[in-house]
């Protein structure tokens, strides 16, 4: 079984990879400019975490890992456990405690049916979002496999300023600000099975 482990980074220290088992591949993604390594895959620094994780699922579509670990470049914020969590779990997990935001009460206007139908249009978009703040999961190749390479390409395509234009009835939406909040409460419904039809 292969264990891939996938950061998206901008200027967080990174010194804690070396506990994770050195089985395990790390890719880094760095989103600041004024650090370009050749060791990290240097990206712009747009979509926070949704637009890294995409794009490495989008490039890497045909040649998954068994398993993706998907972690922002300090994942100790959202779960002081994440070291142990990703050395001794191979089955699909979020990363941090369960979050719910009611319909009338939804942050960031995290509420886009435009984005929702783009991986779920059977599936009505539901009154409660449950969801993992920090957007960090351990995800196994089938369950990003469920979904064709094109609709994660849409997704992604989602957070250039071009592409937001089919959603600019929200005046506050610009150049993907938000995006990254919608997308991390519909990670979960993406990669549970279970709510797709």
């Amino acid at each position: 079984m292969e264990k891939e482990i996938i950061i998206a980074r901008y200027k967080e220290n990174l010194d804690y990879i070396s506990r994770f088992n050195n089985n395990i591949k790390i890719t880094i993604y760095n989103k600041n400019k004024e650090e370009n390594r050749d060791k990290y895959i240097n990206l712009p620094n747009i979509g926070r975490e949704s637009h890294t994780f995409l794009y490495h699922i989008v490039n890497n579509y045909d040649n998954l890992a068994d398993v993706s670990v998907f972690l922002q470049g300090d994942p100790f914020y959202h779960c002081d456990e994440t070291v142990e969590i990703v050395n001794t779990k191979n089955e699909y997990y979020p990363i941090n405690i369960t979050s719910i935001e009611e319909e009338n009460n939804y942050k960031h206007n995290c509420v886009c049916k435009e984005v929702w139908n783009v991986f779920n249009y059977e599936y009505q978009h539901p009154k409660s979002l449950i969801f993992s703040p920090g957007a960090q999961y351990i995800v196994t190749k089938d369950q990003i496999l469920f979904h064709k390479k094109e609709i994660y390409k849409t997704l992604l395509d989602f957070h250039s300023l071009e592409k937001n234009m089919l959603l600019d009835y929200r005046d506050e939406y610009v150049g993907g600000v938000e995006m990254p909040w919608i997308i991390e409460r519909y990670w979960r419904y993406i990669w549970e099975a279970i709510y797709m039809k």
